[in-house]
């Protein structure tokens, strides 16, 4: 596996269509991964036009991953899953998908990812803060919890990746990194911006 990027957009969206929008906008503003979070049912035309767009748009400079579903992962040809709390096991995913796919998970807790760290190429951890993207959110991690977890990690020689996600804008970035953050996933404070590709490149700028 390659190193990831360390900037993750999480789309946003009532169709497919916005979110293939979304993986358009990531292509033109040079995000260099793009979570396809869709959470309603999807149809067969859904799909289709779902691999259709990941097969035009993904590259060695975009990686296109899918929230929640290890079948529609497989069935876009997506660079790999995103899997919840409650979602299949990642120990499913590494069976069933590809050897070279990225396998990521939530976690909120150390104990989350002491149980799922040897299957996943890295952690969605937070919510650093209150965000109105996600609804029934964890306890909020803060500074404070992330620190705690990191440092867990390091006396359990854990060495997976982790991002952290949840309200977070720009000028947290290197607060974030020193901690030991390893990158950053964000989804309204760029595509609700008032000029997403600007706050895009913002977030970009802190991670290099």
């Amino acid at each position: 596996m390659n190193e990831l990027p360390k900037l993750m957009l999480i789309s946003q969206g009532k169709s497919i269509l916005d979110h293939i929008q979304c993986i358009a906008f990531s292509k033109k503003a040079t995000i260099p991964w793009i979570q396809i979070r869709f959470k309603e049912k999807y149809s067969t035309l859904d799909i289709k036009q779902l691999h259709e767009a990941i097969s035009k748009y993904k590259s060695a400079d975009l990686k296109i991953t899918i929230n929640d579903s290890i079948q529609i992962a497989q069935s876009t040809n997506a660079d790999g899953v995103h899997l919840g709390l409650l979602d299949d096991h990642p120990s499913q995913a590494r069976k069933e998908l590809l050897n070279n796919s990225i396998i990521g998970s939530t976690a909120n807790t150390f104990t989350d990812i002491e149980q799922r760290h040897e299957y996943v190429d890295y952690f969605g951890v937070g919510p650093f803060r209150t965000t109105t993207t996600k609804q029934n959110l964890s306890p909020i991690l803060g500074k404070d919890g992330y620190t705690s977890i990191i440092k867990k990690c390091t006396e359990k020689n854990i060495a997976k990746p982790i991002f952290a996600i949840g309200g977070i804008e720009p000028k947290d970035v290197q607060t974030l990194l020193n901690i030991g953050i390893y990158g950053i996933a964000v989804s309204s404070s760029i595509l609700q911006h008032e000029n997403p590709q600007a706050q895009a490149h913002r977030f970009l700028q802190n991670l290099a």
